[in-house]
């Protein structure tokens, strides 16, 4: 629905695409290049979008890959979006921001929103 309404805030890291001159080269290491790649690209002016590919994404059964692969991603979400502030400000970025914001930012947040609502209900 991102790519129909916008651009993509993130692709699948197993399996995307972009234009060899739209692939930012000096991605630093502690980043995901499937957050920053498609922020890049609108930034760029260009639109990512969703294609479908007909080939199967295969993750792993074992809980402790699994565990240490959404530990690794998220930290690398905190860093990007950190290291892609500015996509943050509806204002300048207008829809794509809001997307950002609620697809990334919003996820990242749910323990601070859980918290919240766990005190709001022990008053």
């Amino acid at each position: 629905m991102e790519s129909a309404l916008c651009s993509l805030t993130s692709v699948s890291g197993t399996l995307y695409a972009v234009r060899k001159d739209l692939y930012p080269l000096d991605i630093k290491d502690y980043l995901a290049d499937d957050l920053i790649v498609p922020i890049r690209v609108v930034k760029a002016g260009y639109r990512s979008c969703w294609k479908k590919s007909g080939l199967p994404e295969f993750t792993t059964l074992n809980i402790d890959e699994e565990m240490n692969k959404r530990v690794r991603i998220t930290s690398q979400n905190i860093r990007g979006l950190i290291d892609q502030m500015d996509y943050l400000i509806p204002f300048r970025y207008g829809l794509y921001s809001i997307l950002v914001i609620s697809h990334k930012l919003f996820r990242l947040l749910v323990p601070v929103f859980l918290i919240a609502v766990f005190l709001a209900n022990c008053i």
